[in-house]
């Protein structure tokens, strides 16, 4: 169990520092590598207990988003955009894109 100074973080200390970063980063932007976030649902998904082919699949389609957003805009309309192409006959790509 984490521990502060003042003995064990309450939920009420840790919403408390949430709040606190969360002001202090207000005005800031973050910037967010697209790759840390494939990596991480990458990850989550393989623990899942996916197929190897599956899991190939998602790493090609991935790159294409990362290549194109190597860090993950603030604005979902631009990834909407993006995403828009992949709408192809059979509706496939639509398909995995929904699944993701």
């Amino acid at each position: 169990m984490a521990t502060g100074s003042a003995g064990p973080l309450s939920v009420k200390r840790i919403k408390e520092a949430v709040r606190q970063v969360m002001t202090e980063t207000e005005n800031t932007e973050i910037s967010i590598l697209t790759n840390d976030v494939i990596e991480s649902f990458l990850r989550h998904k393989n623990h899942s207990g996916i197929t190897e082919d599956s899991l190939k699949m998602y790493q090609k389609r991935l790159a294409q988003f990362i290549q194109r957003f190597p860090i993950l805009p603030h604005e979902t309309d631009v990834v909407i955009v993006y995403l828009s192409q992949f709408d192809g006959g059979t509706g496939r790509y639509k398909r995995v894109i929904t699944r993701i």
